[in-house]
């Protein structure tokens, strides 16, 4: 009964710590509490069961006949009959959770908060992955196999890339080595039970065993972190690059966690006359709408002007095309979109086809499907951009769309606002373009932030301040955290996705692979318009915009600060008041959590005062049982006959043992030590099952071959022998 209740416990904490796998994706406000509850109840049935049923597979249906009336005493109390059996009122609500747990798990931004249908869809997972574990680790005794039904939770973190806390990987594993050793223990024989006896663990093997699993334990620990934070020399590429593998796409969503990290060698774009610090990035798409986790494009221009014979550029541009001092030829040989690339200045185009410009998101589109490759002529004129005069410029006083300020409602947007107010204090920034030069040379130094394209899963509703708080990313998050901050300033700002310059070969012509996309923020000044800022790392993007230098400070001077405020795991509900520099404090995420440990501990106190109860059954059931171990008898006779001088060593079978012991013993408790012998090989070899009429259904028998066995162990030992 101890085994059966260690094992059971063992299982149970590995199915709710693998559980905890999914905390990124669902709170474990929606799902902890019940689920626990839940799985109590479950398998408190399942242990009954076995306590009181020999077969395997009877105590786990019980298990999952007793699930759906845990389930509807958790989640649909008020309309089950006394509050635990389904009715039709209960099904439907089932049915409307259900349905409402699938449009928040395909729309919702993660983790997801407060929602019931969620918890209950989760928390029946969790209790069949728990049964099906259950009924492998204990009931068919093939522990190996039972951590199969409990990779099902592991495996949707896995597949997406959601990030996993390292406790909850250390303590499931834990979980499983311990459901091993427990089961891997022979049960001992039971009176009428076919297994081998109970063989005691080599201590040394036991030693040894912890030993290596303390050593895996702590190199993982320790060495994990660091390898973690490695940049991937590979990438497992998924149906989208299988399929496009052809060419390369800049994604229209730009999922923070996903897009700009599949690059590749290929040759995509090539253009000569130009030295390629003068031509700059090429420009493809420009996005304004962030939700918090990806940036979303609008609906698309149709009513765009034709690019022929006009300057390209959303202000008004003195000099028309005469102005346009510098000339390139492009040529796209492998690149798979509608958006054409030209530079970051205001430029003119010369193509063939039908292509428009959308003044809105500077952006030229084509309207139909361009040949590849293909070549077009681009002429541009670099405008006078100076630290000097941007610094005279205020972006505040224009006039711009909402969606150029706007912040997503996610909770967190005072965060980043109280973080951006500190990082622009501790610069010394006294006008808007040095508040937006401070927070691109916060996030572009090397000793805070690491460019790296393996990243971490999300932990909070806002991809920019996990991004703030692990700060590692590649140029996707530095940009949009860049924006966001910015935005914050009240500033108007957007990000914009294209390539890098290319690689100039000694004939001329510059080269641009699909390594060299990019992504990077644009600023709105007054008369001059659209500023690229450059906040990811010089690891990747290459030296700042001349016009956005990055300082060289001493080490400990006011620009290097670094600010005391890190980003936690919490938004913070309403705007702080506190001055910048100030930690934010989590609205009212302290009371939710306090509520959540409470329940936890009630739930918990009360499922072990169920499982002592259990022990102490088992404790009682055992002792009485023991009475009927057959083993257990075997084993006692076999102690008296040693401490009385008879060969009881492990080389004799039963029947040899029985038969050295003749000559010794009187003939009664000779015959007891034979019938007690052929019993115990019975038990332990034969494969068929003991017969109704066996006197092995006797254990008054047994114990009586007992008696006189030890009996007349101890008169053979005194010389005193029974009268025939």
């Amino acid at each position: 009964m101890r085994r059966l209740l260690l094992a059971t416990a063992a299982v149970l904490a590995t199915t709710v710590f693998s559980a905890f796998a999914l905390s990124r994706l669902v709170h474990a406000d929606v799902w902890l509490s019940r689920t626990l509850i839940c799985l109590g109840v479950v398998a408190v049935v399942v242990v009954l069961g076995r306590v009181t049923f020999r077969s395997d597979w009877l105590p786990s249906l019980l298990g999952l006949v007793a699930a759906p009336f845990a389930l509807c005493a958790a989640f649909v109390s008020g309309s089950s009959l006394l509050g635990v059996l389904p009715t039709r009122a209960s099904l439907d609500e089932i049915g409307r959770l259900v349905a409402s747990a699938l449009v928040a798990m395909r729309e919702s931004t993660p983790p997801i908060t407060e929602h019931a249908g969620v918890g209950l869809v989760l928390t029946t997972g969790i209790v069949l992955v728990y049964l099906f574990a259950e009924l492998l680790a204990i009931g068919a005794a093939a522990p190996g196999w039972f951590g199969l039904p409990v990779l099902g939770l592991w495996a949707i973190p896995i597949v997406i890339g959601a990030h996993v806390d390292a406790w909850v990987f250390v303590t499931a594993a834990l979980g499983f080595l311990g459901v091993l050793a427990i089961q891997s223990r022979p049960v001992g024989q039971m009176f009428g039970e076919h297994h081998p006896p109970e063989r005691r663990a080599d201590p040394r093997a036991l030693v040894a065993t912890g030993t290596v699993m303390a050593l895996s334990l702590g190199v993982a620990l320790l060495a994990s972190p660091g390898v973690l934070r490695l940049p991937s020399p590979g990438r497992l590429h998924t149906v989208y690059d299988l399929v496009g593998a052809s060419s390369t796409r800049l994604d229209l969503g730009l999922d923070l966690r996903d897009d700009l990290t599949r690059r590749q060698d290929a040759t995509l774009v090539t253009y000569d006359a130009l030295d390629p610090t003068e031509m700059g990035p090429l420009q493809a798409y420009t996005l304004t709408d962030f939700n918090g986790s990806s940036w979303e494009r609008g609906d698309e221009a149709t009513d765009g002007e034709p690019v022929a014979g006009r300057v390209l550029w959303p202000q008004q541009v003195d000099g028309g095309r005469l102005g346009l001092s510098r000339e390139a030829t492009i040529t796209i040989s492998n690149l798979a979109q509608d958006r054409l690339l030209v530079p970051t200045e205001p430029r003119s185009v010369q193509i063939i086809g039908n292509w428009v410009y959308d003044a809105a998101s500077d952006e030229v589109i084509g309207l139909g499907s361009p040949p590849a490759p293909f070549t077009y002529q681009v002429s541009f004129r670099p405008r006078d951009l100076s630290a000097a005069a941007l610094d005279a410029l205020d972006p505040r006083s224009l006039e711009v769309p909402e969606d150029l300020l706007a912040l997503p409602e996610t909770g967190y947007g005072p965060d980043i606002a109280n973080l951006t107010r500190q990082v622009v204090q501790d610069a010394g920034a006294g006008t808007p373009y040095q508040e937006v030069l401070a927070i691109q040379n916060y996030l572009r130094d090397d000793e805070r932030f690491t460019y790296t394209t393996t990243i971490a899963g999300s932990s909070t509703t806002d991809a920019v301040w996990d991004f703030l708080g692990d700060r590692h990313g590649y140029c996707v998050q530095f940009a949009t955290a860049m924006v966001m901050m910015v935005r914050s300033l009240g500033i108007p700002a957007r990000i914009a996705i294209g390539f890098l310059p290319g690689e100039q070969r000694p004939d001329g012509i510059s080269v641009i692979t699909g390594q060299r996309a990019h992504s990077w923020p644009q600023v709105l000044f007054p008369d001059v318009g659209w500023v690229r800022f450059e906040p990811t790392p010089s690891l990747q993007s290459g030296a700042a915009p001349a016009w956005a230098p990055v300082p060289v400070t001493a080490p400990g001077s006011t620009a290097s600060a670094v600010p005391s405020q890190v980003p936690t795991g919490e938004p913070t509900a309403e705007p702080t008041t506190a001055a910048p520099g100030s930690t934010a404090v989590p609205g009212s995420s302290a009371g939710v959590a306090e509520r959540n440990r409470t329940t936890v501990l009630v739930v918990g106190g009360l499922l072990a005062l169920v499982l002592v109860g259990l022990g102490a059954l088992g404790a009682w059931r055992r002792r009485r049982a023991a009475r009927f171990s057959l083993e257990a008898h075997w084993e006692r006779v076999r102690r008296r006959l040693r401490r009385e001088g008879f060969d009881v060593s492990a080389a004799l079978t039963p029947r040899g043992l029985a038969r050295s012991a003749e000559g010794r013993l009187d003939p009664g408790s000779t015959n007891a030590l034979s019938h007690l012998a052929h019993a115990v090989e019975v038990a332990r070899y034969s494969r068929a099952a003991v017969r109704r009429d066996d006197p092995l259904k006797n254990p008054e028998q047994v114990e009586t071959w007992t008696s006189a066995i030890i009996e007349g162990a101890r008169r053979s030992s005194t010389g005193v022998r029974e009268a025939p």
